[in-house]
């Protein structure tokens, strides 16, 4: 009982680092569609905060990850692809009035979701049984069906069935968590 209400520290902050991610993925389903339906411009302060949370969500699932296989946490410069990104979205928007390609945000995405994998894959034999499919799987299947949508979303952009994929599938993989 004391350890229900008391829970050691590696798992408050276990719990955390599942609460960012959860966060951060929520943040940018919602700053997405409000963007699609003109609520938010293509090119505000907003939707840079939605592409620096979506960089940010990488960092965080690996953290996560390491963490679940009681392993050494990435170091802190992993969190930089965020920080450089907001420095120079922030200039390119404002002052040059120009976009940074979405691509390469994916692409940043997907190398912290492989890292991720990677982890799992090299410590599987060590991996108790209850986080096989529950506490590490639903997270990397969840980064690696959002990169799918991703993908799908950049090759047919003026298909209207694809606008809201990737919010859909983030959605999709709320409700698993809930079920």
């Amino acid at each position: 009982a004391v350890l229900w209400v008391r829970p050691r520290p590696e798992a408050r902050m276990q719990a955390r680092r599942l609460a960012a991610l959860l966060g951060c993925g929520s943040a940018v389903s919602v700053l997405v569609v409000l963007q699609h339906v003109d609520l938010i411009p293509r090119r505000s302060i907003l939707m840079t905060f939605e592409e620096s949370l979506a960089l940010l969500s990488g960092p965080l699932l690996l953290a996560y990850v390491r963490g679940a296989l009681n392993i050494a946490q990435p170091r802190p410069v992993v969190y930089l692809p965020c920080l450089v990104y907001c420095g120079v979205a922030l200039v390119a928007n404002n002052w040059l009035h120009r976009q940074v390609n979405v691509a390469l945000v994916i692409l940043v995405q997907l190398s912290f979701t492989m890292a991720a994998s990677h982890a799992v894959w090299k410590y599987r034999k060590t991996l108790p049984r209850h986080l096989q499919l529950g506490g590490i799987a639903w997270p990397i299947g969840t980064m690696l069906s959002v990169h799918l949508a991703q993908f799908v979303r950049l090759l047919w952009p003026d298909v209207g069935v694809t606008e809201n994929i990737v919010p859909l599938t983030l959605s999709i993989a709320f409700l698993v968590l809930q079920v």
